[in-house]
């Protein structure tokens, strides 16, 4: 970290919107971690946790999608792919740009957010080794319409969407900001029929088997709708990287609660044990050498990872 003061900027895309994005400088050396949010989100849901990071010596971007926050409405075509193609590979390109390789990026993102760096990633091989590790907190694309309750709903929520032309968050009733119906149509299809396939077909799973980034996929252990442990095991399934943890965070996996979704980021016990896990993860992975005190501390780590998969089971 560096006494050098947060900035903000609002960087333009090639499709025009700008986006909002808040930037902790830190040394030249530090990691790069780019972080953003999910649907019906904003970067103040992160704000905490990219200060953490920050406090750990990172360099962090904080960034808005259009549509969100502060940055440029949405045009009425924002999609998944418009989120990942567009938003974050400006977002990944400028910071490289910024960087000028001096040390390694990392993504985090939260739900949607962390489902994004893997549709860029999947299409774009030529910028995967720009990418030093993706971590995804409650992130899944097929396993929320697992049961013909669960689809039925998900057909509920694609009549609404339709008919409102939207999503908007006064209605749904989740978090402080509207979302795009392409998004949300996208999101529904993808959990209704149990495929990863973009708008042209592209299919996403199968793409993602090629892509080697190390990968941290966190599930709550009391998020039994939005991202379930069976999706995000759906997610780190389809990954090809040999180096993937996927962890539980459950009472019954050893953790301090069941992580509902938004839990996993903003309640007070993800900040005592998930936050420093996160920050080892990224240190671990770059050797980097937190602040003394800080992360949970090498072989508490080390023992963390590598009882991940005995603490999973599949429901």
């Amino acid at each position: 970290m560096t006494d050098a003061p947060v900035k903000q900027l609002w960087l333009p895309t090639p499709a025009g919107p700008r986006l909002n994005v808040i930037h902790f400088p830190s040394r030249a050396t530090a990691p790069k971690v780019i972080i953003t949010h999910g649907a019906f989100s904003r970067a103040s849901f992160l704000l905490r946790l990219s200060h953490f990071l920050h406090h750990q010596g990172f360099e962090v971007w904080l960034f808005e999608w259009r549509g969100h926050g502060d940055s440029d409405p949405d045009d009425g075509s924002t999609n998944y792919e418009s989120l990942a193609e567009v938003d974050l590979q400006t977002v990944l390109l400028h910071v490289t740009q910024h960087s000028q390789g001096s040390a390694p990026i990392f993504f985090v993102g939260h739900s949607v957010g962390g489902v994004l760096p893997w549709m860029l990633l999947a299409r774009h091989p030529e910028l995967r080794s720009l990418v030093a590790g993706v971590v995804s907190i409650g992130s899944q694309i097929t396993g929320a319409g697992s049961s013909l309750a669960r689809r039925a709903g998900l057909l509920g929520i694609a009549a609404a969407v339709h008919l409102l032309d939207g999503a908007p968050c006064s209605v749904f009733r989740v978090g402080p900001n509207d979302e795009a119906k392409g998004v949300m149509s996208q999101w529904v299809s993808w959990n209704r029929q149990g495929q990863w396939l973009g708008y042209d077909g592209f299919d996403y799973s199968h793409a993602s088997s090629q892509v080697q980034v190390p990968a941290l996929l966190l599930a709550g252990g009391g998020d039994t709708l939005v991202a379930p442990l069976h999706g995000v095991a759906q997610l780190h399934a389809a990954l090809g990287s040999a180096d993937k943890t996927l962890l539980h965070c459950a009472r019954s996996a050893g953790f301090a609660e069941d992580y509902t979704h938004g839990g996993l980021v903003c309640s007070p016990a993800a900040m005592q044990e998930l936050w420093p896990l996160i920050a080892t993860w990224i240190a671990r992975a770059t050797r980097y050498t937190l602040p003394l005190g800080q992360g949970m501390g090498g072989q508490g780590e080390r023992n963390e990872m590598s009882s991940a998969k005995a603490r999973y089971a599949d429901p």
